[in-house]
């Protein structure tokens, strides 16, 4: 950083128009897209070639599919672990406190005696049982589709789905 310091020391600053640059950045972003929609077009024409693709979409879509909600702050959830409260406990007091750690820890404190804590929220599944429905439902629609061209109409569908779900977040 010093090395740097000195070699620009002596040239003459510019004042940058932070207009011109937001600008140049909002059509970066638009490039990108464009760019990014390309690739995953091409990634899908030739995954419809793979018998393993339409998993892959599902994986995709059900990537989607999940809310902020359902993600936890991993730093967060330690801490709270670390004080030793029990996980799904400390996940379902960071879900409530919108990740906030101190009102996750001052929940978990009004709540220890509480018999009901221990409930899944409602509309949350419990990530064993998500998992389990998961992995059966991708080996069901596999099996399901018994031609090349189903397994491509299906892998065209879900691409779509995904598409449409991307454009409108």
């Amino acid at each position: 950083k010093e090395a740097i310091l000195k070699a620009t020391t002596n040239l003459p600053s510019h004042s940058v128009d932070r207009s011109v640059a937001h600008h140049n950045m909002r059509d970066f972003q638009t490039e990108l897209r464009k760019i990014l929609v390309s690739l995953i077009e091409v990634a899908q024409k030739l995954l419809a070639l793979n018998p393993d693709a339409v998993e892959l979409f599902k994986k995709a879509n059900a990537m989607l599919d999940e809310d902020e909600d359902d993600r936890v702050d991993e730093i967060a959830l330690r801490q709270l672990t670390e004080m030793g409260f029990p996980e799904s406990r400390a996940i379902k007091a960071l879900r409530l406190s919108h990740m906030s750690v101190t009102q996750a820890m001052e929940w978990l404190i009004e709540h220890a005696d509480d018999p009901t804590v221990d409930a899944p929220m409602p509309g949350h599944v419990p990530v064993e049982s998500a998992a389990e429905e998961a992995g059966l439902a991708v080996p069901q629609a596999v099996n399901g589709a018994s031609s090349a061209e189903e397994l491509k109409d299906e892998l065209t569908e879900i691409f779509k789905k995904i598409r449409r779900k991307r454009e409108f977040r």
